[in-house]
């Protein structure tokens, strides 16, 4: 839970001392009721140093306490609508509660949010992501405040704002209704159901459509008959590790060429031959790979290398092959700086890099007016997906923000104890985790 979370959790803790000010030696009680399940989003192990450090920064830091104490309690709700409720039930027939601090859930938010209104009890949580809770706010869940910074209208937003910047006029959402539901129950159907509200009351003129994923579907098989020529399309997770497996990129250039030879007289009888090769993401293979298909099959353009430390070597023969090449990745920051001495044969064709990625924070940054942060990061994270792929995106981030903040960073060694690293690295000087 970041800085600013936490501050806000002191102003909201100060406000019920505010209130009761005139009386003495108050006891005010909180009754947390989260996931005890760590896998679960704002389980309770995570929580719990929030709640107790705001405590404890209202008692070592200001005078607002005035002989009032806070008593927390913790209920495990696991996710489940029917064990919050009871939870909540226990700690108001108990009269054990001033303030519910979560479910963090939302299907078990929900019935203990609605039923906060009877008893009377202000009820706080980083969860209510869905739709629903902003709009029956001041009937169903008025008792209910929201703390988190993101719900699942503001991600609609997001991506409605990009659909209006790209001038996109119709998207096809595809989900599992039980995708990623051992974070939060109905996940991805929540999300996929407010990104289909908010679009359908956009006032940008969009079609949309929907396909929900069953079983044991075949992902490239959902993309050709679902997606296909007739929308944008979607880049979902897959269990292959790599970023971009030659899998995935058969498709989209089998489609490619396909549909220039049935929808255009581009070919005016010219023919495209493919050949793959596998690089493993290591830089000496694929630049053997390389090598042999320029040598020995005359090769016209590359597609590809994708992981960034081969495609740096590749890139770099390439211009004295005078051969192109085209890539969704030369993520680094390394391309854009020397893309006009060593990377002038490279076309970059994804739509993200690290430097996006760094231009976004810090736009965040900036709006925020943060003047500070510290980057954690593990120099060998995500390498199972690209090598140092965490190293680059923080190097980039780093090299960014020197101009207009105050960056610093701190390398995660093995075996390390992530609570010590943040009491250690992050404290009360800086603004996020």
């Amino acid at each position: 839970m970041c800085n600013s979370n936490i501050h806000l959790l002191v102003v909201i803790l100060s406000s019920f001392i505010y209130f009761i000010g005139h009386v003495v030696g108050i006891e005010v009680n909180i009754a947390a009721i989260l996931p005890e399940d760590d896998r679960r989003l704002f389980s309770m192990k995570h929580a719990a140093p929030a709640i107790e450090y705001a405590i404890e920064h209202l008692k070592n830091n200001t005078d607002l306490l005035n002989g009032h104490t806070f008593k927390v309690r913790y209920g495990d709700t696991n996710c489940s609508p029917a064990k919050g409720m009871n939870e909540a039930y226990e700690f108001f027939i108990k009269k054990q509660v001033d303030v519910f601090l979560g479910p963090v859930c939302d299907f078990v938010l929900a019935p203990v949010a609605r039923q906060t209104m009877f008893w009377n009890i202000p009820l706080l949580s980083v969860g209510a992501f869905a739709k629903q809770f902003n709009d029956d706010r001041l009937d169903e869940f008025r008792m209910l405040s929201r703390v988190g910074p993101v719900n699942f209208n503001s991600m609609s937003n997001a991506y409605l704002d990009m659909v209006k910047y790209f001038n996109w006029n119709k998207f096809k959402i595809i989900f599992e209704e039980a995708g990623q539901a051992e974070y939060m129950e109905g996940m991805c159907y929540l999300a996929a159901s407010a990104l289909h509200f908010e679009s359908q009351s956009s006032k940008h003129n969009m079609t949309q459509d929907h396909f929900k994923l069953e079983g044991h579907f075949v992902i490239e098989d959902i993309l050709r008959l679902e997606v296909g020529l007739n929308y944008g399309g979607s880049i979902l997770p897959s269990t292959r590790q790599n970023l971009f497996p030659i899998e995935h990129a058969i498709i989209a250039i089998e489609y490619a060429i396909e549909y220039l030879q049935n929808n255009t007289d581009i070919l005016y009888g010219h023919t495209i031959n493919v050949r793959y090769g596998d690089t493993s993401c290591i830089e000496a293979k694929g630049m053997n790979e390389a090598i042999n298909f320029y040598s020995v099959h005359n090769a016209t353009v590359f597609f590809g290398p994708v992981c960034d430390f081969v495609v740096a070597v590749v890139a770099r023969q390439a211009v004295y092959w005078n051969t192109p090449i085209v890539t969704v990745g030369a993520l680094a920051q390394d391309f854009a700086a020397s893309r006009m001495k060593e990377y002038n044969l490279l076309t970059r064709v994804g739509p993200v890099t690290f430097d996006s990625v760094a231009r976004s924070f810090l736009a965040v940054s900036k709006f925020y007016n943060w003047v500070r942060f510290k980057i954690l990061y593990e120099d060998k994270g995500q390498d199972e997906y690209m090598e140092s792929v965490c190293f680059l995106a923080a190097k980039g981030l780093h090299l960014e923000s020197r101009a207009t903040m105050k960056p610093d960073n701190y390398k995660l060694e093995e075996n390390y104890d992530i609570e010590s690293i943040l009491r250690s690295e992050i404290g009360k000087s800086y603004s996020g985790e």
